[in-house]
């Protein structure tokens, strides 16, 4: 009895292709559809696609502190009004984007957070295991001057991207690492009319709380795991 013949690729039947070809040959779709609708020209990064966005008035937001701080810079920043890729999750060099451009600044919001901004998953579970060595005052010094440790990495790092992306070389840069310093370094300097320093830490927590009940699924149940292991 003749072996059946192998298929070929075309013929093979989409419910058992390999998820590396299905991805590479919808890579391949994506780039043929900016060529086509673009004449050639260099498109901005497109974002990927299922990542854990969450849509409000038209615009994606990676998380509820990008909506919290969009809705303060609308409302006290004269002139602004959000532009995804121009003022808002700004393509930069090697595939990152900036938070935010604000009168020719690059702003970002990015408070400390251990789980994520230890580079190294070794560090991190060293980290770990020295907090639970710790105790009272100790433990709190120890995680405060490693929170200040990732703060600056994180600012250089930043810093770096800006120095590698052309069209951004020798633009500024402020990092806000929670409302108060948002309040602080972007409203203060940029804003007109803005309210009290508390007033404006209650209405981002407002904002931020108002949206919850629209995040999807997965994303609460990814954010949830991370809080259990910072």
């Amino acid at each position: 009895m003749l072996s059946p013949r192998p298929l070929e690729r075309s013929e093979v039947p989409i419910t058992s292709t390999p998820a590396l070809f299905r991805q590479s040959r919808f890579s391949d779709s994506l780039k043929a559809l900016r060529e086509e609708y673009l004449g050639g020209q260099k498109a901005p990064k497109l974002r990927r696609l299922g990542r854990k966005q969450i849509r409000v008035d038209g615009v994606d937001y990676d998380s509820l502190a990008e909506i919290a701080c969009v809705k303060a810079m609308q409302k006290y920043i004269p002139g602004f009004k959000v532009k995804p890729g121009e003022n808002f999750q700004i393509p930069m060099s090697k595939r990152r984007e900036a938070d935010f451009i604000v009168n020719g600044v690059v702003v970002e919001y990015h408070p400390v957070r251990t789980y994520y901004d230890f580079r190294d998953r070794k560090k991190y579970r060293e980290y770990l295991a020295e907090v639970k060595k710790l105790r009272g005052a100790e433990k709190e010094a120890f995680k405060k001057k490693t929170e200040r440790n990732l703060a600056n990495s994180y600012r250089q790092r930043r810093k770096r991207m800006i120095a590698e992306t052309p069209e951004h070389v020798g633009k500024e840069l402020i990092v806000a690492k929670s409302s108060a310093e948002f309040y602080d370094k972007v409203i203060k300097r940029f804003g007109q009319n803005y309210p009290s320093k508390g007033e404006f830490v209650r209405d981002f927590e407002a904002v931020i709380q108002s949206h919850k009940a629209q995040l999807p699924p997965r994303y609460k149940q990814s954010k949830n795991k991370k809080k259990k292991g910072s």
